[in-house]
């Protein structure tokens, strides 16, 4: 593809969301990973964001429902929340 097509599909993209509150939220938060990505040097498109081993994956679990056993952690509404303000 010419940079001209390339422009011109981004921006036909991006004419599709204009509508949709919620999804131009997504698409700008899309948009600064992906710049923050560059200036990094990671590509997200091609890197899984973590690679856990089988064993790794257990412990954690183990380790999440001992905290959870415990009352440790947040509950529902404040990851809710979390999310919430980070999207």
């Amino acid at each position: 593809m010419t940079k001209a097509e390339l422009r011109a599909t981004l921006l036909n993209e991006i004419n599709a969301f204009l509508d949709d509150d919620v999804m131009m939220e997504r698409a700008i938060y899309a948009l600064r990973t992906l710049r923050a990505d560059a200036t990094t040097g990671c590509d997200i498109l091609s890197e899984p964001p973590c690679q856990y081993s089988i064993e790794e994956v257990k412990q954690r679990l183990m380790r999440t429902e001992t905290d959870a056993m415990s009352g440790e952690g947040v509950d529902e509404e404040e990851m809710n929340s979390i999310i919430d303000s980070i999207l």
